[in-house]
Order: C-alpha cells, then sequence, then structure tokens
C-alpha cells in the first residue's frame, strides 16, 4: 500500500527576543514571530497500530463513547471525562488517573459557527499545551487532588494527556498534525506564555511550549477520523527518559474534497499519576 504524504505548510517559531507570548482574543499583544515551513506530513492511518505513547508520544485508539451531546457540560462532565480516565489507566497502567475539566472545542474556519458557541481557534503552528518544566505543568495537578494527596503523588512520576476527538463527520478538512517525539531536538522546544483572556472576564496566563524547526523532525496524521476513535497524545511526562512534549498543528489537506463538513473537535486533558 502507498502511504500518502501530504506536502502543507506549518508556522514555526522564528527569531524572537524575549520569551514569546500569544493571546486568545487580543493578538496583537503576542510577541510570537512566526515562519511557515514546507513540511512532509505523513498519513499514518494504514499504520496507526504501530504508534505508541511511550515510544512516538502518540497513539491512534478505537473509543466509543456514550456521550451524545458534547456541548452539554453535565454530559461530558459525569460521563465522558470517566470514561477518558478509563481510557488513560488501560493504555498506561497508572496508579491514579484524573481528567481536568474544561475541555476544548474548536471548529474550522470554514463551518459558520466558528468561534461560537464557546468554541475557540485552531492551533495552526508547532505547539504544545503544557511546559516542560515540572513547576509549569504541575500547576495543572494542584486544583485536582487534596494536599496531602498531591504531595505524595508529586513525588512519583505524572505524564498529562490529551484526548483529541473529532465530531464532525470524515474526512476531515483540517486534520491534526503530530510529530514524533523522538524527532525533535530538545533546543527545538522554548518555553512560552499563553493568555487565557476571555472579553469581560479575568486574564489567566499559563507556560506552555513552541517549537522551532529543524531537519529530521517527522510529522504524521491520521485521515478520515471518526467520534468512535480518540488521539491520545502526551503534553508532559516528568520521567524525561520517556517521550514528552508532543509537538502538533492543524493543517489544510488539499486532498479533502471542498465540501466536506467543517472539522468540528474537542479535546480533553487527562492526568495519570505512577
Amino acid at each position: 500500500m502507498t502511504t500518502r504524504v501530504v506536502n502543507t505548510k506549518i508556522a514555526f517559531l522564528g527569531p524572537c527576543e524575549g520569551k514569546p507570548v500569544y493571546y486568545g482574543r487580543q493578538r496583537h499583544l503576542d510577541n510570537l514571530p512566526l515562519q511557515p515551513v514546507d513540511v512532509a506530513v505523513e498519513d499514518a492511518r494504514a499504520t496507526a497500530a504501530a504508534f505508541s505513547v511511550e515510544r512516538e508520544g502518540f497513539a491512534l485508539v478505537s473509543h466509543r463513547s456514550a456521550t451524545s451531546d458534547f456541548s452539554d457540560p453535565i454530559a461530558v462532565r459525569e460521563v465522558y471525562l470517566r470514561e477518558l480516565e478509563q481510557l488513560i489507566q488501560s493504555m498506561t497502567g497508572a496508579a491514579k488517573v484524573v481528567a481536568m475539566q474544561g475541555g476544548v472545542r474548536r471548529r474550522s474556519e470554514r463551518s459558520p459557527q466558528y468561534r461560537k458557541d464557546g468554541t475557540t481557534v485552531l492551533g495552526r503552528f508547532a505547539h504544545c499545551d503544557f511546559s516542560p518544566n515540572p513547576a509549569g505543568s504541575s500547576v495543572w495537578v494542584e486544583p485536582l487532588l487534596p494536599p496531602d494527596e498531591l504531595r505524595e503523588r508529586l513525588r512519583g512520576r505524572f505524564a498529562i494527556f490529551t484526548v483529541w476527538r473529532v465530531l464532525s463527520d470524515p474526512p476531515q478538512d483540517t486534520p491534526l498534525a503530530l510529530c514524533d517525539a523522538r524527532s525533535v531536538r530538545p533546543d527545538a522546544q522554548v518555553c512560552s506564555d499563553c493568555v487565557a483572556d476571555p472579553e469581560g472576564e479575568p486574564e489567566f496566563r499559563f507556560e506552555n511550549s513552541v517549537f522551532r524547526h529543524h531537519q529530521g523532525q517527522r510529522w504524521y496524521y491520521f485521515s478520515d477520523m471518526t467520534r468512535n476513535e480518540a488521539l491520545v497524545f502526551k503534553g508532559f511526562d516528568s520521567d524525561t527518559t520517556r517521550p514528552s512534549a508532543v509537538p502538533h498543528a492543524a493543517f489544510d489537506d488539499p486532498y479533502c474534497p471542498p465540501d466536506a463538513p467543517p472539522r468540528e473537535s474537542i479535546d480533553q486533558r487527562v492526568i495519570a499519576f505512577y
């Protein structure tokens, strides 16, 4: 079987003075000089079973959810998050798994509902939602556990995963590209600040990562994803000998028919304690 390769452009961090920072709404305040780079993204659909969160840092798995309405916060909180905890526990064998509240729904720019109904923009540059610094990533853990248990859990290994699911029918006009964590040089990852600044609400700033491009990076995507699949990828691992901080970015698939439904997706963060 011939493997399809999409030649596309992904934006990477360019020369930057000071720490990169970007805002959700007030983009004129960004310090994020981006450079588009020609990237070959391999369609890994035919070889999906070969990928692992403990090797490349990501995996596509079959996962049927009982949740039918992902815009219903009660259904997401009481059903979907529990399903994701079970999924990550079965994949990792972790001693305890806790899903974070506040998942993110996104729509492609082609959608009439783009940036409406609580959805947000696509991440079209190479990034990771978490910091490589343990202190920067443990901030997500702190609200989830009682203080005594938190101190005990943080003495051991913990990892943060994103579970990404499409809600629209295939094919996807803007799939998610992921980079094999083993192919990313350590100096390509740059700590950055992301500022959530919804209008009329207090700002929330947290540290995450953006990436520079270099030769040898290996980028993949999985075509024609369905609601009954989950793309699981790692955002942080306190065990530095293991894959961590998978770079990812949305891109336009030129093979997608122009009348395909605009991509809609949801991603949730799940923390595993070992």
